[in-house]
């Protein structure tokens, strides 16, 4: 951990924040992890029905079609708590009110500070208890604790996601061989939450040490658990994303990352309101 703090990367301002199990640094850096995020093309009304904070909204990219991602993280190092994984159930959105970018997909892989478009998380569960504190208490992350398993070797993957009261049963499974595949960049993130009835705006910042791909989705399939009712399983089935497979993945085995803590933005106030 040491040599990586000395890294140019890493080397940014810190500052602790208390949470209920205990205090932490932000911005919270990541030293080894890997990851593998399968989009979806879902219906943008049926995802629209599913975000209900003020001040976005999701991002429509054709007359009917909104960005799902499922995204798969293996923490193995970082500045505070013990390793983790985590699984992220995300739309594309925007600020309400703002024009649409001419290509949305596009605008996703530009820095932070130079796009709107972001990812609203619908589900986060993750494995440890202070991973847990700390995503709902200073971003108002959806998160929830529970066993969560992560094999990527080659192109084989193999993601599950395991009910926190039935940790044999499977709440959500993402297997199978990658496509092919070509070298591409990693980008960083840009979040919108909600914590303490104020929209959040959040910001990772990344790299790759031994490069990242984007793939086509291959024999990735999505298989959801219908009959328990958890509402993550729920919520992907209101998507159809049960037996669906990505129209493609991107993936690397060196991730690193820097998540930022996140700042209020101003909502403008409803235009349906009648002054006096």
């Amino acid at each position: 951990m040491t040599s990586w703090l000395n890294d140019a990367f890493f080397q940014v301002a810190t500052y602790p924040k208390k949470i209920s199990t205990g205090s932490m640094q932000v911005p919270v850096r990541y030293f080894d992890a890997s990851s593998l995020i399968a989009f979806f093309m879902v219906d943008y009304a049926k995802a629209s029905a599913l975000v209900n904070v003020p001040g976005i909204e999701v991002t429509q990219l054709t007359e009917n079609k909104a960005l799902f991602a499922l995204a798969f993280y293996e923490y193995r190092s970082l500045t505070d708590g013990t390793p983790y994984n985590e699984v992220g159930a995300c739309v594309v959105v925007q600020p309400k009110g703002m024009k649409a970018a001419k290509h949305p997909l596009m605008e996703l892989s530009l820095p932070p500070d130079r796009r709107q478009t972001g990812m609203h998380i619908l589900h986060l569960p993750v494995t440890t208890e202070q991973a847990c504190a700390a995503g709902k208490e200073i971003w108002g992350y959806p998160k929830f604790v529970t066993p969560i398993h992560f094999s990527l070797n080659d192109k084989e993957f193999n993601g599950q996601v395991m009910h926190p009261d039935q940790p044999q049963s499977p709440l959500l499974s993402l297997t199978g061989k990658l496509g092919m595949g070509l070298p591409a960049p990693w980008a960083d993130l840009v979040l919108y939450s909600q914590l303490d009835e104020q929209l959040i705006r959040a910001t990772a910042n990344t790299r790759t040490l031994d490069g990242a791909t984007f793939a086509t989705g291959g024999s990735l399939k999505l298989s959801l658990d219908l009959v328990s009712g958890h509402p993550m399983a729920e919520t992907l089935n209101q998507l159809d994303l049960d037996g669906a497979s990505p129209i493609s993945a991107t993936y690397t085995q060196s991730l690193q990352l820097r998540l930022n803590e996140g700042v209020v933005v101003e909502t403008e106030p409803d235009s349906t309101e009648i002054a006096v």
